[in-house]
């Protein structure tokens, strides 16, 4: 998400050797990580389909995360396909409780 919007993903996990370069902002405690604001609200051109697969990754729960990078893989490639074939017939559905 930071080279989308340029801002880092707060995360829970240990802060990764400072010798790396890397998007982790330092560690949290899972219960104080907030969720971020949704790409496609911070920049318009963000399709709303590729935002909610943003947020799906980076969810703290191992559990609400994509079950497989094959998942991802088939989610962005449908996206993909999407945004080079758009349609007016297809609009976007983007669950709106991503952020409780």
């Amino acid at each position: 998400m930071a080279r989308l919007v340029g801002e880092l993903i707060p995360t829970a996990l240990p802060p990764a050797d400072d010798k790396v370069n890397n998007l982790y902002s330092g560690a949290l405690d899972a219960s104080q990580v907030e969720p971020p604001v949704p790409p496609h609200e911070k920049d318009r051109t963000i399709h709303p389909l590729l935002s909610k697969q943003i947020l799906d990754c980076v969810q703290i729960r191992p559990e609400d995360r994509p079950e497989s990078m094959d998942f991802v893989r088939h989610r962005l490639e449908l996206i993909a396909d999407l945004l080079e074939a758009p349609s007016e017939k297809v609009s976007p559905i983007v669950d709106e409780d991503t952020r409780s």
